[in-house]
C-alpha cells in the first residue's frame, strides 16, 4: 500500500485528503477514488490536469508513496496581465498620495 496526499482549491482555501492505494496505482485511479469519497464541487476540478510536485502528469502515470497530487483550477487571468493590472493600481495609488510631491 502507498499513501498519497491529494490537494484541491475550495472557496475556503486548500482542502487535502490522504488516500491509501495499492502499490503501482495510477493518477487516474487516485482521482476516481477521490471522487467516490469526496465529490469535487466543480466540473473544472474533475477535468483539471493533475500535477505531482509541480509537474504535469497523465492519468496513466504511476504514483509513489508520499506523492502529493494536486488538482488545480484553470487560470482565470493571464499572469502577465494580472501583474500589469497590479502595477497600474499601485502607480495610481501613489499619484493620489498627499506625501508624494506633485509636479
Amino acid at each position: 500500500m502507498i499513501r498519497i496526499t491529494v490537494a484541491w482549491p475550495t472557496p475556503e482555501g486548500v482542502t487535502t485528503a490522504i488516500l491509501e492505494l495499492a502499490e503501482g496505482a495510477s493518477v487516474g485511479q487516485a482521482r476516481a477514488l477521490l471522487d467516490t469519497l469526496t465529490p469535487l464541487p466543480e466540473l473544472a476540478l474533475r477535468q483539471a490536469p493533475p500535477v505531482v510536485y509541480g509537474r504535469l502528469r497523465r492519468d496513466e502515470d504511476k504514483l509513489h508513496d508520499g506523492d502529493r497530487l494536486e488538482l488545480t483550477e484553470p487560470l482565470r487571468v493571464d499572469p502577465k496581465v494580472a501583474r500589469e493590472r497590479r502595477v497600474a493600481h499601485r502607480r495610481a495609488a501613489l499619484s493620489r498620495s498627499r506625501w508624494r510631491p506633485q509636479g
